[in-house]
């Protein structure tokens, strides 16, 4: 079957994930939760294909990342529905401070870690 002229750019599911770095089966998962949907769907009335746009990439790489600082797929399914900068920002800020809030205890061991270090290598040079 011949695409239309708007459909030629777009990719198969395994095209677009080699694309954006994310396999399959996320993919599918981030569809099945709705949490991030293909352009378009097969060309048959049954088929499960997927096709995906090149304008997709900046919206998986910004799930992912929203993933990765620990929103939920479910929470960002929501943030899809009913979309608006401010429910973004909301969300961004809170995750934002519970970053900066790991960032501060991290240090703190860090810090920890490098006063035994530094007890232990005196402790062994005077040996």
């Amino acid at each position: 079957m011949k695409k239309k002229k708007n459909e030629s750019n777009l990719m198969s599911i395994g095209e677009f994930a080699k694309l954006v770095g994310i396999n399959i089966t996320t993919l599918r998962h981030y569809d099945i939760k709705d949490a991030f949907n293909p352009a378009k769907y097969g060309y048959g009335i049954n088929n499960k294909y997927r096709f995906y746009s090149p304008t997709q990439v900046m919206v998986v790489r910004m799930i992912r990342i929203l993933t990765e600082i620990g929103v939920s797929i479910k929470e960002i399914a929501e943030l899809k529905k009913s979309r608006t900068p401010e429910k973004l920002l909301k969300v961004l800020k809170s995750y934002n401070d519970m970053v900066k809030s790991e960032i501060h205890y991290l240090q703190g061991v860090h810090s920890v870690i490098r006063t035994f270090t530094g007890s232990l290598i005196d402790r062994t040079e005077h040996q």
